[in-house]
């Protein structure tokens, strides 16, 4: 029995640790469960975790989750949010690894967001390299195109910095490209008529 039962262990243990995607045939929840109103889905249903970040804080993916904690997860085929409704600080923070599983019990969706409470989410652990690798790269793109767009839309050429907001002879504003547009119809009618 021993070994029926360490062999038991090594394999769910090596389930938590590959990505969800390749465990299951599809997804584990209602399909389409984000177009829910509100109500309850009755059963036990396994997910991954993407991403989670604290809703409250200047620095939601940093520091102390001491605000309520909004995740990603991923169920082999569709993404759903959840959102802490109760303290879950004994099986979520900021800090728990992508790729983690989670199992959600009879949980209670509201707008198509499951709503995370100590009797409806059960941390099982895993950890999935990918998972982790492909979020820390999708945040890290996600800054850089934040810091572009706080430096003013400045761009670069060759030695020579180039701010966008500046507008040389050949370019034109907008209204202004529109007042002369319909200026121009109407020269073209005079000009027609005559």
């Amino acid at each position: 029995m021993d070994s029926m039962d360490s062999w038991i262990a090594r394999t769910f243990e090596s389930l938590l640790n590959q990505d969800i995607s390749t465990i299951v045939n599809g997804g584990t929840l209602p399909y389409q469960l984000t177009l829910m109103a509100t109500g309850v889905v009755y059963g036990k249903y396994l997910v991954q975790l993407e991403d989670i970040i604290d809703i409250a804080a200047e620095e939601p993916r940093k520091g102390k989750s001491n605000g309520t904690l909004k995740c990603t997860f991923f169920d082999g085929q569709q993404q759903v949010y959840g959102l802490e409704l109760t303290d879950m600080k004994h099986c979520l923070s900021v800090r728990t690894p992508p790729g983690s599983k989670f199992l959600l019990h009879d949980p209670i969706v509201h707008r198509g967001i499951i709503l995370l409470t100590r009797n409806n989410c059960r941390y099982l652990g895993g950890v999935v390299v990918e998972v982790q690798e492909k979020r820390d790269s999708l945040i890290k793109d996600i800054m850089q195109q934040a810091k572009y767009r706080v430096e003013g839309f400045q761009q670069t050429s060759g030695d020579k910095e180039v701010d966008s907001n500046h507008v040389d002879n050949n370019m034109i504003a907008i209204g202004q490209g529109i007042s002369n547009w319909h200026n121009n119809n109407e020269e073209e009618e005079e000009e027609e008529n005559i």
